[in-house]
Formats: structure tokens, sequence, C-alpha cells
């Protein structure tokens, strides 16, 4: 990944985009997409990736860089075009992503009230 070594900016980018991933495990928010809304859940997961590490950068008052490939670009025009609604899905994904981390960043605890994460179903609309 050239974007990560050509600015704190797009460290930080590179780095929460990565980061967002890791919250999909199983043992962290075990995250799965309904395979009957979100027909490419690999084009998804990496829309939440993005757009939970711009919210990642704007947590900590970074500039948020994109500079992925056409091709990536592409594939998440076809989920978005697919489902003008899937956004707000995606977005919901992305932010308790981010809020995740954000929590075990600073130290949160079992007696900090925690995000409300239900991973498993996609929000219905």
């Amino acid at each position: 990944m050239t974007r990560a070594r050509s600015s704190p900016d797009a460290y930080v980018s590179t780095l929460g985009h990565e980061l967002i991933h890791a919250t999909g495990h199983k043992d962290r928010l075990a995250r799965k997409f309904n395979p009957k809304v979100f027909k490419d859940a690999y084009a998804t997961e990496e829309l939440v990736a993005e757009l939970g590490s711009a919210f990642i950068c704007a947590s900590f008052g970074y500039s948020y860089v994109d500079a992925q490939s056409p091709a990536y670009i592409d594939s998440w025009l076809k989920v978005l075009k697919a489902d003008n609604r899937a956004i707000f899905s995606i977005a919901s994904y992305a932010s308790q992503a981010a809020d995740w981390l954000l929590q075990k960043g600073h130290g949160v605890d079992e007696t900090t009230p925690k995000v409300e994460t239900k991973m498993d179903d996609a929000i219905p609309y």
C-alpha cells in the first residue's frame, strides 16, 4: 500500500481501514452481511472499511485520504447501484466498528457504557 507512506493523513486512513476490517472478526463484532440485501459481501466490507476509516480519521483530526484503485471504486458503485438504501446499513456497520475501536483505544472497561452492536442483522428498510 503506497498511500500509507505518503503522509500522516494517508497513514491514518490506511491504518483505520485495516483496523475496521479487524472488527469484523467473530470474536469482535462478528460482522455478517445478509446475502439477500448485500450480493457482494467483499465489496460491502470494503465500503464499510473505507467509511469507518473516514470516521476514525475525523475522530482524531486527520483528513481522510482515499487512494483506492478504480476497480475498488467500481465494485462499490455496483453495491450502491444495486440498492440505493444500502449506504445506510453500510454507514451503520462502519459507525459501530469505529465506535468499538475508539472505545477500546480509550480504555473502556466493564463499568463503561458500551455501544450496542448487533451486527448479525442488516438494518431493516
